[in-house]
């Protein structure tokens, strides 16, 4: 059985194993995350947890939103949700070394976003 790697290089199941062995501080909204990193992170034109969003094709409000995430010292994690013709929700894992950097990236079910918001505390 071969393991699935995404276009970052990490694969799910390494990603899985970073979420179910670091502790992450729990974060509920954009301005938990430190604002220099927010670019890196893609969260400038994002909106925040609750905030408008236009989850199908058309309209003048953001086409992403922040659901939660985590902070580490090691990693930053990014749940989201995407609009559009094929709404779907995303779990962005950064590294904190040198710089900012994005190592897994994958859409994730409505039970595995619960899952992950029940272990943070969201």
């Amino acid at each position: 059985m071969s393991a699935e790697t995404n276009q970052q290089g990490l694969s799910k199941e390494s990603a899985d194993n970073i979420l179910n062995t670091t502790k992450f501080k729990a974060v509920k909204r954009k301005g938990d995350f430190p604002e220099q990193f927010h670019k890196a992170l893609g969260l400038t034109s994002m909106s925040d947890v609750n905030g408008p969003f236009a989850a199908g094709c058309v309209g003048p409000q953001p086409h992403q939103r922040l659901i939660g995430g985590g902070i580490s010292d090691k990693y930053f994690l990014v749940l989201s949700e995407h609009g559009g013709f094929a709404y779907f929700t995303r779990l962005s894992l950064y590294t904190r070394a040198d710089e900012v950097r994005c190592i897994y990236q994958g859409i994730i079910s409505r039970k595995r976003l619960e899952e992950i918001e029940k272990a943070l505390g969201l």
